[in-house]
């Protein structure tokens, strides 16, 4: 009887210290998977507005731990299932996978920004910098402007007739201190010949150009091809 009763205790002990090594084991996930997952969406959400070398080279670091936590939670959860039949077991996998669909859906709202037509494209090549301005087709901007592997982003609306467009804000960075522009020709010369090329200018209330602003060299000119296609539907209709 004795020898019984010290057995059962024995086996209650074990069950115990299972229970509790199971308990700290998945808390251990649950602290990795919170610190990982919310790294991650920090790094998301600052790619919106900032895009950084070192910051890519951790995102990856850290999407690499991300797989493996997400691994590392499914096996174990699959295996204390199997013991207990109790759908709590799948709270960590299910928490790293909360996370992931987070995270996806805010990388896929930062890349339909960028995924929209262009209508105007222009850039400003500096030595060392580089600005530019991305007119979307529904009339929305974004504006970057990029120095040694950093580069800053800005998000606004513009309202364009003809050559002349309007933004909504009357400072860029620096770069653009007006809310005006207006898209004209300039001669430029190269070696062998001169050419009429678009520029877009940053200009007064008069249509003057403001002394000592950036100019923009217009990369990508759709302006035609919209005008085409709307006439298009005009016509069909």
């Amino acid at each position: 009887m004795v020898g019984s009763k010290r057995g059962d205790h024995r086996n209650l002990y074990n069950e115990c210290n299972f229970f509790s090594r199971t308990n700290l084991m998945k808390a251990i996930r649950l602290i990795l998977i919170f610190l990982v997952g919310g790294a991650l969406i920090y790094f998301t959400h600052k790619s919106k507005y900032q895009s950084f070398f070192f910051d890519a080279v951790i995102s990856m670091f850290l999407f690499f731990l991300a797989g493996i936590l997400l691994l590392w939670s499914v096996v174990k959860d699959l295996k204390n299932y199997q013991s207990n039949k109790q759908l709590l077991n799948f709270a960590t996998t299910m928490t790293a996978v909360l996370f992931a669909l987070i995270i996806m859906v805010m990388e896929h709202n930062i890349n339909k920004n960028f995924d929209k037509p262009t209508l105007i494209e222009v850039f400003y090549n500096g030595d060392y910098n580089g600005a530019g301005i991305d007119f979307k087709t529904d009339g929305t901007y974004i504006f970057d402007i990029s120095a040694l592997g950093l580069t800053n982003f800005q998000y606004g609306t513009y309202k364009i007739s003809g050559d002349k467009i309007v933004i909504d804000k009357i400072n860029l960075d620096g770069v653009v201190v007006t809310n005006l522009l207006e898209v004209r020709n300039q001669q430029v010369q190269y070696q062998d010949s001169t050419r009429s090329e678009l520029y877009l200018y940053q200009v007064s209330n008069t249509g003057v150009v403001i002394d000592n602003t950036f100019e923009f060299r217009v990369v990508v000119d759709n302006r035609r091809e919209k005008s085409r296609s709307s006439e298009y539907t005009r016509a069909r209709l």
